[in-house]
């Protein structure tokens, strides 16, 4: 399946807003010296849809990390959880009233 590109604006109105930083691990391009990539938070392969509100500027190691999943298992807890949701700008997950801890990517 071949999947349609991001519009050029669409990918430089999501640059912009990081500000040349990964919105996962907030590792700049400058100093990785590797420019960003757009991300899908809800991965297209899960429906995500190609709008501002479901893209992030992911560096390669996160972007290559999270690949398309969007929830991990909790290593306190053993339960599935929802991954980090760069959207929020807070910390905060995909689901509200879910503490942030350091997941398993199953």
């Amino acid at each position: 399946m071949t999947s349609t590109p991001i519009p050029k604006p669409l990918r430089e109105l999501v640059r912009q807003r990081a500000a040349g930083r990964c919105e996962y691990c907030q590792t700049s391009e400058w100093l990785s010296g590797l420019p960003g990539e757009v991300d899908h938070i809800l991965p297209r392969a899960l429906g995500g849809p190609t709008t501002a509100d479901n893209l992030c500027l992911a560096c390669s190691s996160c972007n290559g990390y999270k690949q398309a999943r969007h929830r991990g298992i909790d290593r306190e807890t053993g339960q599935e959880q929802p991954l980090f949701h760069p959207g929020s700008r807070c910390g905060k997950s995909t689901s509200p009233g879910t503490r942030m801890r350091p997941a398993l990517l199953a």
